[in-house]
C-alpha cells in the first residue's frame, strides 16, 4: 500500500538523558511501503524541514485512522523525509 495525503505525524527525538516528542498534525505526506523489509519511506510536503537530526521514532496516523509506529531512520541525503521501520506488533 502506498499513500498520499494528510497525516498526523509525531516525531520523537533523542537528546542526552531524554526523549522529546514533537507533533505535526495535518501535514501532507507521501508514503511508500517496502514489503520485505517492513519499512515505510515517508516524504513530508512542507515548506520547512520538519525532520531533524536525532530522530529515533515516529508515529504516523493516516486519514483512515490507521497508525504506523516504529523506529525512524533519517538518511542524511534526504531533506524532509525518513524511513519508518514498523514495529512488529502493528
Amino acid at each position: 500500500m502506498d499513500y498520499i495525503g494528510p497525516i498526523d505525524l509525531t516525531l520523537i527525538y533523542s537528546a542526552p538523558g531524554r526523549e522529546t516528542p514533537i507533533a505535526h498534525p495535518g501535514v501532507i505526506a507521501t508514503l511508500f511501503y517496502n514489503e520485505p523489509h517492513r519499512t515505510w519511506s515517508v516524504m513530508v510536503d512542507h515548506p520547512t524541514n520538519l525532520i531533524r537530526d536525532g530522530l529515533i521514532r515516529a508515529e504516523v496516523v493516516l486519514s483512515d485512522g490507521r497508525k504506523l509506529a516504529g523506529t525512524a531512520r533519517r538518511p542524511s541525503i534526504l531533506g524532509n523525509a525518513f524511513e519508518l521501520v514498523e514495529d512488529a506488533s502493528h
